[in-house]
């Protein structure tokens, strides 16, 4: 039973590491825009631009800079964290929707890198009220 266990253990490491492989080629092959590119992209969206500046930027490109990372928990705790603590709930949901419309997310068919975002979506919902 125990040799069970460490077989899938070992088969499950596997399969996070080619995800994670997937997630960081996808990542490096298509970077989170600069700030001015995010702010021309949301120019016609006032009501993300408005929330959206150069601080909490910095803050979403690490989050998707880092999805493939085993520690990501981390990077979003701190970023749903401080941006709730600047500017509460409102801004850190226009953020997130930024991410969604305005990153390489919005146009991603890598099912691993969208099942990957929608984690962090999912989890940065529950932590908004």
């Amino acid at each position: 039973m125990f040799d069970l266990y460490l077989l899938y253990k070992s088969k499950n490491n596997i399969m996070q590491c080619t995800t994670n492989n997937i997630i960081e080629k996808f990542i490096k092959k298509n970077p989170y825009p600069e700030f001015k590119e995010m702010e021309e992209l949301q120019s016609m969206r006032l009501d993300l631009d408005s929330e959206y500046c150069i601080f909490n930027h910095n803050l979403c490109k690490r989050v998707y800079s880092s999805m493939h990372h085993p520690n990501n928990k981390n990077y979003v705790d701190e970023w749903v964290n401080s941006i709730k603590n600047l500017g509460g709930s409102q801004t850190l949901k226009c953020n997130l929707e930024s991410m969604l419309l305005f990153s390489p997310i919005a146009q991603c068919k890598e099912e691993e890198v969208l099942k990957k975002f929608k984690e962090i979506y999912d989890y940065v919902i529950t932590q908004l009220n």
